[in-house]
């Protein structure tokens, strides 16, 4: 008796046996390294009319339908095949290219498959080879009925869903490496601890991994996806995923598109030094979308992600070699944006940042704390509301801000800079210079014991007398005093008034006192002092136009020139016009 095919159908849907030719087909795929075809609402349709069409009207195996025969002969009735899901006003926008199994004792599953399987035509369009190796599929329809089964395909992505179901679909296995494919909210996978390696690809949006199974692939139009409590895969797919791995160390890969992790798992070792061996694995690849991780756990960044987002109390996060975006919290956060020219975000918490570059950016808001930048760069210069510098390492020279700063140098020869506060910079070892804000701010200049010796001893420009300060390893001032001293060359004698010592060429001093220029009895008055000031005494000469400010260290004394500074006394009480104030 022949049937309206254009009737709807009570078995238009996806029916079990359906739903296991779908699931059999997709683990074909996956076995021969192909993605899985998303199930479509409109070709599952399009396959249940075809097999009454092909029961009740036909009667024989054909690609034909009753109402558009197809000739293979003839290219013009092609279409009679490609275009039913636009016959049958499925919403579809694409053609549709079908297998067709039938078997006298009735079609299953496992026989159309086997069938196709055994046929070179057939396989040929189940695995994208041959004619079909350039047509991706983005929707599959199944339809079983009777001695027949079809497959439907199609390169469009179906817009109008995934098919009914009759009940929802649960997949129960206890023993091997098992693939599931998940079409609905309701399909239901079961696993037992410790029974193999499996996966489910999920054609559901913002599918949780069930409990016991190892891997999620995500279907082509899912966008969200979470693991479980085991390690974890996940991989994503083009589309701009949200990937969270939840409890467990985890590797998720999104592939393009513009993506979001959340990581639980630190790759931070005890030692405080990244361990990539361990923790959660986030995998890009380059130039796939603008990638950002959200970790709850410090966590450094693998290759190829953007930015990296510290939620609840994390302290530590670290970037690579990309130009990164890191973002603290409210903890006292430790940042290293790592290579590349990198934005740091530490927000709230006495925050600690690393810098490799002169253009590195630390961005703090007034209130936040106070904060410290540790500099390798060459140059760098910190931003508003950091409060502290230390160049490190291979660091060179540092410079301050508006607020009141603290900048610490290295062991090399630096330059330090302040800003308009009220600074503190300590050169450290090196022979260094310091170039001082002309303003009324008081900054000051810190020497530790082994700093700015006479051999290599430490500059300062713009030092203005009555507002800056000395801050050495001793307080004491020499005494005034005429002295009969121990010769250093031409100088055989020195006067000490109010700590400006003078330096005379007899004995016994007398006026005028011995000129001291650069190429002119420099190196002899150094000498002398070494010889002649001891007990942490400190005292002040002028030559060349600056201000020498000498303190006996014992074996290492102190030296420091204020360039063009006429100093008229030195004091260890407090800012005076004229005078330098040692403390």
């Amino acid at each position: 008796m022949a049937v309206n095919i254009y009737a709807p159908f009570p078995d238009d849907g996806l029916e079990p046996e359906e739903q296991t030719l779908y699931n059999l087909v997709n683990q074909y795929r996956a076995q021969n390294g192909l993605a899985a075809i998303p199930i479509s609402k409109a070709l599952t349709l399009v396959a249940n009319r075809h097999v009454h069409d092909l029961t009740s009207n036909i009667g024989t195996l054909t690609h034909s339908w009753s109402d558009a025969p197809y000739d293979a002969n003839n290219s013009s009735t092609y279409s009679a095949v490609w275009g039913a899901p636009q016959r049958f006003n499925t919403g579809y926008t694409g053609n549709g290219y079908e297998n067709a199994y039938w078997s006298s004792a009735g079609a299953t599953a496992d026989g159309a498959l086997l069938g196709w399987q055994n046929s070179p035509a057939h396989n040929a369009l189940l695995l994208n080879t041959g004619i079909w190796q350039t047509h991706p599929w983005n929707a599959i329809g199944i339809g079983i009925y009777g001695q027949y089964a079809v497959l439907w395909v199609g390169e469009v992505v179906d817009t109008t869903g995934t098919p009914s179901t009759t009940a929802p679909i649960t997949s129960v296995d206890t023993t091997g490496n098992n693939s599931y494919i998940v079409n609905a909210i309701t399909d239901v996978v079961i696993e037992q601890p410790n029974n193999g390696w499996d996966v489910v690809t999920t054609n559901v949006n913002n599918y949780t991994l069930p409990d016991n199974v190892e891997l999620l692939v995500f279907g082509i139009a899912v966008s969200v996806g979470t693991g479980n409590a085991q390690n974890n895969y996940l991989l994503g797919n083009s589309l701009d995923n949200t990937i969270d791995g939840r409890l467990g160390n985890d590797v998720m890969a999104g592939y393009a598109g513009n993506d979001t992790y959340f990581v639980d798992s630190t790759n931070i070792n005890a030692e405080w030094t990244v361990d990539f061996a361990m923790g959660d694995v986030v995998v890009e690849g380059a130039n796939e979308g603008i990638d950002t991780v959200n970790a709850s756990v410090s966590y450094v960044l693998r290759a190829n992600i953007e930015n990296l987002v510290l939620t609840g109390n994390t302290i530590g996060g670290g970037g690579n070699a990309l130009n990164n975006i890191i973002t603290g919290n409210a903890a006292d956060n430790i940042l290293n944006g790592g290579a590349g020219v990198d934005t740091v975000i530490g927000g709230a918490g006495n925050d600690q940042y690393f810098v490799d570059e002169t253009n590195d950016v630390t961005t703090e808001l007034g209130g936040e704390g106070s904060d410290i930048v540790f500099s390798t760069a060459t140059n760098y210069a910190l931003n508003i509301n950091v409060e502290n510098l230390i160049v490190w390492g291979a660091g060179l020279n540092g410079t301050g801000n508006a607020g009141d700063n603290i900048i610490y140098g290295n062991a090399l020869n630096n330059t330090l800079t302040d800003g308009a506060g009220s600074d503190i910079l300590v050169g450290g070892r090196g022979q260094d210079t310091y170039n001082m804000s002309v303003d009324n701010t008081i900054d000051t200049l810190y020497f530790n014991a082994g700093d700015s010796l006479v051999t290599g001893y430490d500059q300062a420009n713009n030092f203005s007398l009555g507002t800056d300060r000395l801050n050495l390893p001793s307080t004491t001032i020499a005494t005034n005093a005429i002295v009969n001293g121990v010769n250093a060359g031409t100088i055989m004698s020195h006067s000490i008034s109010n700590g400006i010592i003078s330096f005379g060429s007899t004995d016994s001093f007398t006026a005028p006192p011995v000129t001291i220029t650069a190429t002119t009895n420099l190196a002899n008055v150094l000498a002398y002092l070494q010889n002649n000031i001891t007990g942490g005494n400190t005292v002040a000469f002028v030559a060349n136009g600056s201000t020498f400010v000498f303190q006996d260290g014992g074996v290492n004394d102190t030296l420091i020139e204020l360039v063009g500074v006429t100093a008229s006394s030195i004091n260890n009480t407090g800012l005076g016009v004229g005078s330098v104030w040692v403390m």
